[in-house]
């Protein structure tokens, strides 16, 4: 519609001061009823080059095709840097006491907190002023604000939620327990949320013209209260999850684990609480799952996990990490057989007796023991896994002058990859794993 002062309008925006000064490089484009992109596309880069020492000139824009435009305007893009904690406390300054930045000095230590909390988003501590702005300038009112952050932020993440085009979400270094709203469940396009902290999911069932997030691929960090079934039918076709357990017991809610609908789920991790001891069979997995990852798992049986693992077909990465078992021993029999399993990574808390064969790791590749302490010798018959490429083992620092002379005296072949303070790790090159095996058995008697 023409006549109703479009023009007029982006003109004035063109032509203040204030704008023009926040802008290195400004263009001018007219654009008619009719118009073709690419012809607005090089009216645009014409009136840049003009401005620039742009080496281009009108008629090499003209000869570029779509593709060679496109990725000019991707070589050229800027990319948004988020504000340093400096610049964050004069933002916050100028949109809370004014330009002059006049305000008192006992607020700036309780402010630069604040504001490097945000990480330099202006979004949130454009969020934040507004808060600010309505208590008293005391540094009592401010540390008042920096207590409900978690409030704060899910009023953002309440604004997040009306961009219905959105398919990335990613929120860091905020507080722990965070309620999302229920919203984003209006969200379609979404394929990715990335939380710092472990965030709390509502229902879907209370809003009816919900039909989930279909497009969401990717979940992470999720609180284990969350883990509902109305939850998991709401994103069908996720393959990647994290979660969090509560570390408080009182906040812990006692359902299981049940991910089977997730028909579609690639990879897990679960960081437990230890001071929860759920138990293994908790859990229910979908078969689909290829990598899984479990942390301060407590008070679980060997065998329990060898009846949960030897159900998943395609698992091909399993790491175990301080954890701590009510059994010492993990004996698997000739029926028990992880197919697909290629790395095997046991870190702190490892059994004490491990009694296996080759045919319970057919397509091992890779072994990584991390501070089991107390395993006394890896299956000696583990040498006929044909598959397996490298063993790793890694301790609480041996005195290097120990680990030397117990190494020359049996003429083996060994290499340190690093030795740091507190840790050393040891990979060892042999003709045979036979070898490897006798090392590994000779290496845990030296330091016990």
């Amino acid at each position: 519609m023409g006549g109703i002062g479009k023009t007029t309008l982006a003109r004035k925006a063109y032509d203040h001061l204030p704008i023009r000064y926040h802008f290195d490089i400004l263009a001018w484009v007219t654009i008619s009823q009719e118009f073709r992109y690419k012809n607005v596309l090089l009216e645009a880069l014409h009136c840049i080059s003009k401005q620039t020492d742009d080496s281009f000139n009108a008629k090499d824009y003209d000869k570029m095709d779509d593709s060679n435009l496109a990725g000019l305007l991707k070589k050229d893009s800027h990319e948004m840097s988020l504000l340093s904690a400096e610049n964050g406390w004069r933002l916050l300054c100028d949109k809370v006491f004014g330009p002059k930045y006049d305000h008192p000095p006992e607020l700036e230590e309780i402010g630069k907190e604040i504001v490097q909390k945000r990480q330099g988003l202006p979004l949130t501590i454009s969020v934040i002023e507004g808060h600010l702005s309505k208590v008293a300038r005391t540094l009592e009112g401010w540390k008042d604000v920096a207590r409900t952050l978690s409030e704060i932020i899910a009023n953002i993440l309440e604004s997040i939620s009306k961009l219905q085009n959105l398919q990335t979400l990613i929120c860091g270094s905020y507080p722990y327990n965070i309620t999302l709203p229920r919203k984003i469940w209006m969200m379609k396009n979404l394929r990715c949320i990335r939380l710092e902290g472990s965030s709390y999911l509502p229902s879907p069932r209370a809003e009816s013209l919900v039909t989930g997030l279909p497009n969401l691929e990717e979940f992470s960090i999720l609180c284990y209260n969350s883990c509902t079934n109305e939850v998991f039918s709401g994103i069908p076709n996720l393959k990647r999850l994290i979660i969090q357990a509560p570390f408080n017991i009182e906040e812990f809610t006692h359902q299981l684990l049940d991910m089977s609908r997730l028909t579609k789920l690639e990879a897990f991790k679960l960081y437990e609480s230890p001071f929860l001891g759920l138990s293994i069979q908790r859990f229910g997995f979908p078969t689909s799952l290829r990598r899984l990852s479990l942390t301060w798992c407590c008070y679980f049986y060997w065998a329990d996990l060898t009846s949960t693992l030897i159900m998943l077909p395609n698992l091909e990465e399993f790491k175990l990490k301080r954890s701590r078992s009510l059994s010492h021993e993990w004996r698997l029999s000739d029926k028990d057989e992880f197919k697909s399993l290629k790395l095997l990574l046991l870190s702190g808390g490892g059994p004490s007796c491990w009694e296996a064969s080759s045919d319970n790791f057919p397509n091992l590749k890779r072994l990584v023991l991390k501070n089991c302490w107390f395993l006394q010798k890896i299956p000696a018959d583990f040498g006929e896994i044909c598959t397996l490429e490298s063993i790793e083992y890694v301790i609480a620092a041996l005195p290097l002058r120990i680990l030397q002379e117990r190494l020359y005296k049996n003429k083996r072949t060994w290499e340190i990859i690093s030795l740091m303070s507190t840790f050393i790790t040891v990979a060892v090159s042999f003709s045979s794993l036979e070898k490897v095996l006798g090392f590994f058995t000779l290496l845990i008697t030296s330091y016990l």
